[in-house]
């Protein structure tokens, strides 16, 4: 066996087939395979640029800064991506101003005590730069304002701290997002003064020399805090909507609204003048809540409507409202004044006002001019009478009146209708009939008139 294995391996052995394997000489030198610089870091470092009265960045690209720098950067082209790498620019600015640029992206750094606005995307309302981007920027204890956005524009994750003027201020078009403006103005200047058309989101403003924000027509303004503001936290032009925003411990209003504007699900604790302020007709509130403010909780002009929405702890009245205005499902409770006051041709309806009083004057639960309409609500304990009527031909029709320091339902006028209401335990008496309209105030065993006032 071991014989025949041994002649095998020798037969393949002598059978098989030998090939050539080629020249073994290279065709040539090797190619370089290292990566050109360019080719590794293809941005381009602003240093390497011509200094004149700053870095001149011309030409599109991606630029960055390698170190701390003193000298500007002066950008003058569109679609520029400036990254500053973490580095600060000191005793500098960026600029970015000519008129029509527009793509350019400036990120990452910060801007020490600059001498005027420390990033500048406009000169005036007819030069400015559009849809430009600044990410991650601070800028501190500029002579200027903090961020000046040209038209349409966008913030992010930026903060103004300590600057001369504004925290931020922009054209029309802009968007503010998780931006922090605090400390702005050695006189008057806002965190956030903010053009027409722009949109602000989350964004905060602690401490700044006049409102915390303020806006020009149409803008949006959502999930807002405003702190510590010289005058009204958050004031908004005609037509803006304002919406999961919280305002407090501002020496003026915590919220001022124009014409047509609408807040909702909004926060006003503790400013020093009214809570909600809503100036001019057509302005919407819902689900909002102003507590601890100096005057009143709201006070709003002619066709505003108020719904959802709570007033208590102000040192004024709860809700204060001009002509033709709707008051839906609110709560006034242990305000300095009135719960509700309300003009002419207004509706009030589900609404509840508790243990209003001053220690000087009488604090009624409803105080309520002519031809109003109130159904459904509730006045108890108020340091004066449940529902105080001034005028004529209003309709107080099933509403509950008690335990009132007060009148439950005085009427100092004819010609209204009282009906259906239940009215006791009121220290002053419980319905003053002046004039004709009142249906007969009885108990529940002896009436017979379907519309009876029930005590």
């Amino acid at each position: 066996m071991k014989f025949t294995m041994l002649t095998f391996g020798a037969a393949m052995l002598l059978t098989s087939t030998v090939y050539g394997q080629g020249t073994l000489t290279p065709p040539g030198a090797p190619a370089p395979t290292m990566k050109t610089l360019s080719q590794v870091e293809p941005r381009i470092d602003v240093s390497t640029l011509p200094n004149v009265s700053g870095y001149v960045i011309s030409q599109p690209g991606s630029y960055y800064m390698s170190s701390n720098s003193t000298i500007g950067i002066r950008i003058q082209s569109s679609f520029v991506t400036l990254d500053m790498m973490g580095f600060s620019l000191i005793n500098a600015v960026i600029t970015a101003t000519n008129v029509g640029t527009m793509g350019n992206v400036i990120k990452n750094g910060s801007l020490q005590s600059p001498p005027g606005s420390g990033i500048n995307t406009w000169n005036t309302t007819s030069s400015f730069t559009m849809n430009g981007r600044i990410e991650n920027v601070m800028v501190y204890n500029s002579s200027g304002s903090g961020f000046r956005l040209g038209r349409g524009w966008t913030a992010v994750n930026c903060t103004a701290r300590d600057n001369n003027s504004f925290g931020f201020s922009s054209l029309e078009y802009a968007t503010l997002e998780n931006c922090l403006s605090i400390s702005n103005g050695t006189t008057v200047a806002s965190g956030f003064s903010i053009g027409s058309f722009s949109r602000v989101i989350n964004c905060t403003a602690e401490g700044n020399a006049e409102n915390g924000i303020r806006t020009g027509d149409g803008c949006l303004v959502f999930g807002f805090i405003s702190d510590k503001n010289t005058t009204t936290g958050i004031a908004v032009g005609n037509h803006c909507i304002v919406r999961d925003s919280t305002s407090r411990n501002n020496l003026g209003s915590g919220f001022l609204l124009r014409e047509g504007s609408v807040i909702e699900n909004s926060l006003a604790d503790n400013n020093g003048n009214y809570g909600f302020t809503l100036i001019g007709k057509n302005l919407r509130a819902s689900g909002c809540n102003a507590s601890g403010n100096t005057l009143d909780g709201f006070n709003a002009d002619d066709n505003s409507i108020i719904v959802d929405s709570i007033a208590s702890d102000n040192g004024g009245t709860g809700f204060a409202t001009a002509n033709d205005s709707i008051l839906r499902n609110c709560i006034a409770t242990t305000n300095g004044s009135h719960g509700f006051s309300v003009n002419l041709g207004s509706v009030i309806t589900g609404c509840i006002a508790d243990s209003n009083q001053s220690s000087t004057t009488n604090s009624h639960g409803f105080l309520v001019t002519g031809w109003a309409h109130m159904t459904d609500n509730l006045s108890i304990r108020n340091q004066g009478d449940g529902i105080k009527v001034i005028g004529s031909q209003c309709t107080i029709d099933k509403n509950t009146v008690r335990a009132n320091t007060g009148l439950g339902i005085n009427l100092a006028a004819n010609n209204n209708i009282v009906t259906r209401n239940v009215v006791k335990l009121n220290t002053g008496g419980d319905i003053n009939f002046a004039g004709g309209g009142v249906a007969p105030l009885t108990t529940p065993a002896a009436a017979t008139n379907p519309f009876s006032n029930l005590q």
